[in-house]
């Protein structure tokens, strides 16, 4: 566990790929400089044998260790992150009816990628608007969504981020699934109305695709 620290910190990913074995598929730079390891005493490692023929198994704190020989052991890395992107752009996802445009300002603050789950964080803020102070008013109640994400072939489905208030704010979307790293992503994000198309919130549904890395 010392030396899987030690390759960390210094950015080895090849060296701490063959102490996690095929627990941390296609692991970057970027993941692992953000994921940390336990600080245990060796006293504090509890192993015990596997499965018939199948070595042993250790823990320390809450994570997973195994061995085929009880020396050469493999760290399990569990939902460490994978991979990390930073910001995107702002986009104005709008809509306009006949009194004037109404924005919200949308910001992917960053992407973190799981073996199971990718996390999308968002940020945002609302234009202004003369008779309400902002544009907060026009969306509160709907609801923000990270409808997808994609990156190398694979897709996988989202759905609610956040029910949107009349202030700006910040949420994250998790996708369940395994997504690939090393590849741009393409996000899209929707705002869905949720008054069935009343007055004050005349649009059916807003989008806008992000790509990142």
């Amino acid at each position: 566990i010392g030396k899987l620290r030690a390759d960390a910190a210094n950015g080895l990913v090849s060296a701490a790929q063959r102490l996690l074995g095929d627990s941390a598929p296609g692991l970057r730079l970027s993941g692992l400089s953000r994921a940390t390891f336990p600080t245990v005493d060796a006293a504090a490692i509890s192993i015990v044998p596997g499965p018939a023929g199948t070595g042993y198994v250790a823990t320390a704190g809450t994570d997973t260790l195994t061995s085929i020989d009880g020396t050469h052991w493999t760290f399990d890395y569990g939902e460490r992150p994978l991979g990390h992107y930073g910001a995107s752009a702002e986009h104005d996802l709008f809509w306009v009816e006949p009194r004037g445009q109404h924005d919200i300002d949308l910001t992917i603050t960053s992407v973190t990628v799981h073996r199971s789950g990718v996390d999308v964080h968002l940020a945002w803020r609302y234009g202004p608007d003369p008779r309400w102070g902002d544009d907060g008013h026009f969306y509160a109640g709907d609801l923000l969504q990270v409808t997808s994400v994609t990156a190398g072939g694979t897709t996988l489905d989202g759905g609610t981020a956040a029910t949107l208030d009349a202030s700006g704010g910040t949420a994250t979307g998790h996708l369940s699934g395994s997504l690939p790293t090393g590849y741009r992503l393409t996000i899209l994000v929707t705002i869905v109305n949720e008054q069935g198309g009343a007055a004050v919130r005349a649009f059916t549904t807003i989008d806008s695709t992000f790509k990142l890395g």
